[in-house]
């Protein structure tokens, strides 16, 4: 039997992605849960993959500490990624989980998770992941609980990843009020769940039915109803999308609410098209206005829970395929007041070689800006780093979430810079 060269590599390129998934690794996930496996679709290991759907009980580790309203951070590994997806972050205060506990989303991510791409990174299951900010609601109540990372892949098979990790809740909250006004975790693929919503379609970034208020959203132009009949645009039933011009009817205004942003890459042109879809990260910052300038409704006399946080969406926009760049081009310059970390600080872009194989997020001398490195081996920045996090070297690089510094550490240490990597500490 004769095969060609081509077929012989584009077999090869498939063999070693069936034991490399993606899996959480931070926060420290229960001892059996521990591969990248999906969940068997037919629900015997449902929920965390658990033998039997059985667990038991493990404590958390010491550093898996979230502190509600406060931003905090998880991370994955594995170079299966699958064409992203959509994942959901959600809590339940059951340890170990069973069927029949419930699973309320803190927050959801909907296109991007856990990374752009039009396929797989490779077959390494060690590769590391950038690490992807959450932010627990305030007034959650405090104590053990267990953090639910799942993920519905775009490529491949139907299936639906979760790994739980037992953590500790901070905070002084005592109230099951925020936890209960949550919407359900969303689960579907699993025929054998009471509460599987359907099979969802494959190349679809799904659109969550209700994805919360706190939403994340990556556009990368996939996106589709999670079930026939649901909701097909980012945000709905649960946040305004960003971008249609549209205020939330139902809500209140929040004088602490702050502006979506708007998560764009930079526009390159000239040169022949290369293809850096496999490793875009979406985390370029741009504002949309401020506050004093959007337009704000009249108050709305309703009763509304007094620990539901605002509606939190986030807009990603990103482009599959770039051109190789012979000329910068300058993203258009917004609004602002002072620098929040949510733009680009200098307003120009700069090329340089790199080794896309080694590192994809550069940092410098300034935690606060990182240059990004793709797959033609060149590097574009500097760009600003998300907000409340800074520039990481760990691994191919990513953003770690700085920990806020108390006013008494600020008044002995004003004037330094003192942050702590959350990749080896939640606690804040």
């Amino acid at each position: 039997m004769h095969f060609t060269t081509s077929f012989i590599a584009a077999a090869a390129a498939f063999l070693p992605l069936a034991s490399a998934h993606v899996k959480m690794v931070t926060p420290s996930v229960y001892e059996v849960n521990k591969d990248n496996a999906p969940l068997d679709p037919s629900g015997a290991n449902f929920p965390c993959k658990f033998p039997g759907g059985v667990g038991s009980r493990q404590a958390p580790n010491a550093l898996d500490t979230y502190t509600p309203g406060v931003s905090g951070s998880f991370k994955l590994l594995g170079g299966a990624t699958h064409g992203g997806g959509s994942c959901q972050i959600s809590i339940t205060y059951d340890n170990p989980p069973t069927k029949d506990s419930v699973f309320k989303v803190v927050q959801s991510y909907e296109g991007g998770c856990p990374i752009v791409a039009s396929g797989n990174l490779g077959g390494d299951a060690s590769m590391e992941l950038p690490v992807l900010p959450v932010q627990l609601p305030e007034g959650l109540k405090a104590g053990e609980a267990v953090f639910v990372w799942t993920w519905f892949n775009r490529v491949g098979n139907r299936e639906m990843y979760m790994n739980c990790a037992p953590i500790t809740i901070g905070g002084s909250g005592s109230s099951d009020s925020t936890f209960n006004s949550l919407p359900d975790m969303f689960v579907a693929n699993i025929n054998g769940a009471k509460n599987n919503a359907c099979t969802t379609k494959e190349n679809l970034d799904i659109v969550f039915p209700n994805p919360g208020s706190n939403v994340r959203v990556v556009d990368d132009g996939h996106f589709g109803a999670a079930c026939e009949g649901g909701p097909s645009t980012p945000g709905d039933s649960g946040s305004a999308p960003v971008g249609g011009g549209e205020e939330p009817s139902e809500t209140v205004p929040s004088s602490t609410s702050q502006p979506p942003s708007v998560i764009t890459q930079p526009a390159l042109i000239g040169g022949p098209a290369v293809s850096v879809s496999n490793i875009i990260i979406a985390t370029s910052f741009s504002d949309i206005g401020s506050p004093s300038e959007t337009p704000v409704p009249e108050p709305v006399e309703t009763e509304a829970p007094s620990q539901v946080a605002p509606p939190r969406t986030t807009l990603v926009r990103v482009s599959t395929t770039v051109a190789m760049p012979m000329k910068p081009v300058k993203p258009t310059p917004t609004p602002s007041k002072g620098n929040d970390g949510s733009k680009n600080g200098s307003g120009t872009f700069q090329v340089g070689p790199c080794d896309s194989s080694k590192v994809i997020i550069i940092c410098g001398s300034d935690p606060s800006s990182y240059t990004q490195c793709f797959d033609n081996n060149m590097a574009y920045g500097p760009f600003a780093v998300p907000p409340g996090t800074e520039c990481d070297s760990t691994g191919m690089g990513g953003f770690k979430a700085m920990k806020p510094v108390s006013s008494r550490f600020a008044r002995r240490y004003l004037g330094r810079n003192h942050r702590r990597s959350f990749v080896h500490s939640h606690s804040f």
